[in-house]
């Protein structure tokens, strides 16, 4: 028997069953993700490629003349600041983003549908894809990063007076050999670039969230535990993750 068309808000034959819910999400993502409509496949790929050149020119500069000064300047902050940029970095920790999200993801997918009226199978639908995206977007550009500190293996600050900022040890499990590029930057640029993209009627909670991402970034500095060019590596990894 075939199975009956989905309607135009994308419910339909995709409601009830975890299988069918995916689907509808999928289809509803598709839909809702579409910040560049106007820009063909190649013009995206340029700005990307754009992207990632500027980023590197900054990397490079920031290695160049930021990191070294950077240290000085996180040691020669007062105690009251240092505390304040403990409390604000702990914001950059993906965890406390992706349980909940992860959660309602699968909370949304294991409902039925069926039960409910229409419109708010509709609404579950838009909030459903917007979770997928969120919990895509932070969780896979963390494990993008996660893949280049192991493989790069950057001394962090902390061990400035030892290595310098330039020394590596690639492939290395320790934590001190994890700086390049900042999870903490990562997760804070997807998340607020993940909010932009989907919930464009709500600007205020881009605009919000691209501040604490601000925030966090600089804290990563202020508290040691990177370089600027690992903050600026890392907002580049969690904004062409999220974008592209």
């Amino acid at each position: 028997m075939k199975a009956p068309e989905a309607t135009a808000s994308g419910i339909g034959a995709e409601r009830g069953g975890f299988v069918r819910n995916l689907a509808t999400l999928r289809r509803r993502l598709g839909r809702s993700r579409d910040p560049w409509s106007g820009l063909s496949v190649n013009r995206h790929v340029r700005l990307v490629g754009a992207g990632a050149v500027i980023a590197a020119l900054l990397i490079v500069l920031s290695v160049t003349i930021l990191d070294i000064r950077a240290v000085g300047w996180a040691r020669g902050l007062p105690e009251t600041m240092t505390g304040f940029f403990r409390s604000a970095t702990r914001f950059g920790k993906s965890d406390w983003l992706l349980i909940p999200a992860g959660v309602c993801g699968l909370a949304l997918l294991v409902a039925d549908w069926t039960r409910v009226e229409r419109r708010i199978a509709a609404a579950w639908a838009e909030i459903g894809a917007f979770v997928l995206f969120f919990f895509l977007a932070v969780a896979g550009s963390g494990l993008t990063t996660d893949l280049v500190k192991w493989i790069v293996g950057r001394s962090r600050p902390g061990r400035f007076d030892v290595d310098g900022i330039l020394t590596f040890t690639p492939f290395s499990s320790d934590a001190v050999f994890l700086s390049f590029p900042s999870g903490h930057a990562t997760t804070a640029a997807a998340a607020a670039l993940a909010v932009i993209l989907m919930m464009r009627r709500f600007r205020w909670a881009g605009l919000t969230l691209l501040a604490l991402a601000a925030v966090v970034a600089v804290s990563r500095i202020a508290v040691r535990a990177h370089f600027p060019s690992d903050v600026i590596g890392g907002i580049f990894v969690g904004a062409t993750f999220t974008y592209g």
